[in-house]
């Protein structure tokens, strides 16, 4: 089984490269639909692989947070995708998700053993799974706002690439960064409330409100409700909300870095 894990461990991060470099070419394929189902039901297979090992719920180091904010990054991007029916971020999106699967795929633990103590707990399974949901829709925001401040750029400098060309138009790409800001937010609300009561209930050792974990993720949730509701807000127009999202964006990115530090957060 730990050989399956391995084996898996380091093609994935091949998986959704590929991917990426297939939406980078202009020409739609049906092998790049099937190889795209392929790679998610094959990051599927890895979480099932390692729940078995573990014998507990697979979500429970930084390696597996990142591996899982992955998959969900790539799930939700594609229902997105279906719904708006444009796959001119696809390329990007996926190039997010190759950083994020790769990141870690060089943290896991190999070989992977059952943990020395059960944290099994529903209000725990709800905290991380609500937490990792918001924040895979909380990168897509960023992302979208990324690429707002690209197509404005690109249009007052009336120089269009080809890459921009194939971009959505701003007013999209502004509903999708506040659309995904207000999904995450609200979510990311949930998780927060449902680890600080598991927080308390289970004693965890090390937890306090000026932990800079718990801070961090606390400065996130407010900055990007602002995103969120940036449109009811006087003087916040899709501009600078995308760089609102942006900024987050690259702060989530920090905190992934971060996170894989010793001794930082009790998270660690």
């Amino acid at each position: 089984m730990n050989t399956a894990i391995q084996a898996l461990t380091v093609l994935l991060p091949i998986g959704y490269l590929s991917i990426a470099l297939l939406y980078s070419v202009e020409k739609r394929s049906p092998l790049r639909r099937g190889w795209i189902l392929v790679v998610l039901l094959l990051h599927g297979l890895l979480f099932g692989l390692k729940w078995q090992a573990m014998q507990h719920f697979p979500v429970v180091g930084r390696w597996s947070v990142f591996s899982a904010q992955a998959w969900l990054l790539a799930v939700l991007y594609l229902w997105i995708r279906f719904r708006v029916h444009h796959s001119g971020t696809a390329s990007l999106v996926f190039g997010v998700t190759f950083l994020l699967q790769l990141w870690a795929s060089c943290l896991e633990p190999l070989p992977v053993h059952p943990p020395f103590e059960s944290t099994g707990s529903t209000i725990l399974a709800v905290h991380v799974l609500t937490s990792l949901v918001a924040s895979s829709t909380l990168v897509l925001s960023g992302i979208h706002g990324v690429l707002y401040l690209v197509v404005y750029k690109t249009m007052q400098r009336r120089q269009y690439s080809a890459f921009v060309q194939r971009l959505p138009d701003l007013q999209l790409l502004s509903s999708m960064t506040r659309g995904a800001a207000l999904a995450g937010f609200v979510l990311l609300g949930v998780g927060l409330n449902m680890g600080i009561w598991w927080a308390h209930s289970a004693g965890v050792s090390g937890f306090s409100y000026r932990d800079p974990f718990v801070v961090g993720m606390i400065g996130l949730w407010l900055h990007f409700g602002l995103v969120a509701f940036s449109g009811s807000i006087p003087g916040l127009n899709a501009r600078r909300a995308s760089w609102a999202a942006t900024f987050g964006f690259l702060f989530m990115l920090a905190g992934a870095v971060a996170a894989a530090l010793p001794n930082v957060s009790f998270h660690s």
